[in-house]
Formats: C-alpha cells, sequence, structure tokens
C-alpha cells in the first residue's frame, strides 16, 4: 500500500483522510484538507472544513439501508426527497457528497444504468 501512496505522490501516510481499493486494483486517494493542492477558490472562500466519505443513500428507487447512519435516517431521506418533490421511485442514484451535500439523479434522463468511464 505504501508504494500506491508514492505512486500518488503521498509519501506520508499521515496526510491521507481515506484511501479506497477500486474494483479495478487502483488505489483512490483523498488527502486531509490541509495536504491538499490550494486552488484560487480555496484562498478566496471560507475557512477549510472537514470531508468526509460520500454516503450512497439509493440505487435504483430503493434505500440502502446498511448506509444508513444516525444523521441520514430514512425519515431525513424521505425529508429531502419531499423537498425535493420527488418520490422514491423517480431516483436512480443519490450520494450525500464529500461537502455533505446531497446529491440526486432522476430516473428522467432516459438513462438505463450509470456508467463509469475512464
Amino acid at each position: 500500500m505504501n508504494q500506491h501512496l508514492r505512486e500518488l505522490g503521498t509519501f506520508n501516510i499521515a496526510e491521507v483522510e481515506f484511501a479506497v481499493l477500486e474494483v479495478s486494483g487502483k488505489l483512490s486517494v483523498l488527502k486531509k484538507t490541509a495536504y491538499q493542492n490550494i486552488a484560487k477558490q480555496d484562498v478566496l472562500s471560507k475557512p477549510f472544513k472537514e470531508m468526509n466519505l460520500p454516503v450512497e443513500l439509493l440505487m435504483d428507487g430503493e434505500i440502502i439501508h446498511k448506509n444508513l447512519t444516525s444523521q441520514y435516517t430514512e425519515q431525513w431521506i424521505n425529508l429531502e426527497l419531499s423537498n425535493r418533490q420527488l418520490q422514491l421511485n423517480q431516483v436512480l442514484y443519490a450520494v450525500v457528497s464529500t461537502n455533505g451535500m446531497l446529491y440526486v439523479d432522476e430516473y428522467k434522463d432516459q438513462l438505463s444504468a450509470p456508467t463509469d468511464r475512464e
């Protein structure tokens, strides 16, 4: 694993917030905020905020119960969908991103399934 981190330019494991071994066998790394490359928007924006690993909550109109937490409950999901005037069966995919915002992908885009492409 240390070799994989070094290949990604991370020589100190203490800089790593999350490391995920992908199905492809590649390692994906999210560095702690203090160790991420700085961009102009970082300098002009609010103080740094801790990031979290994304939490997938819905897939194919069904709640992923094993991913529910005390913060992201079934009731919370239903309220968020209600605020967006959506029902479970209209949602292809929903995830709480690293910044804590809920992203919802609806079926209405006519895609048959989400596709990862590299």
